[in-house]
């Protein structure tokens, strides 16, 4: 498979393999969808979960505050990511 990527995607790539984390361009693409996919597995594991929840007999919150509060813990966790890397 060949991708092409916007510039600005290719300059990350770019970056990543001249800090010598990465020894290639694919490595760098083959860590991000490892990455993608385990996020998007926690995204699954997390809205079965939240499923269960707002399914169960005693909810004494709102469910919308429920979503608020798990989207501000999310976003709080991608933002230390980010900036640890």
């Amino acid at each position: 498979m060949r991708l092409e990527l916007p510039p600005e995607l290719e300059t990350i790539v770019d970056e990543a393999v001249r800090s010598g984390r990465y020894a290639s361009p694919t490595d760098v693409v083959r860590e991000a969808l490892s990455r993608l996919d385990d996020d998007e597995a926690g995204f699954r594991a997390l809205k079965r979960e939240i499923e269960k929840g707002a399914n169960s007999p005693v909810i004494d919150q709102p469910i919308g505050e429920i979503f608020a509060e798990i989207k501000s813990v999310g976003r709080s966790a991608l933002a230390a990511r980010r900036a640890a890397e």
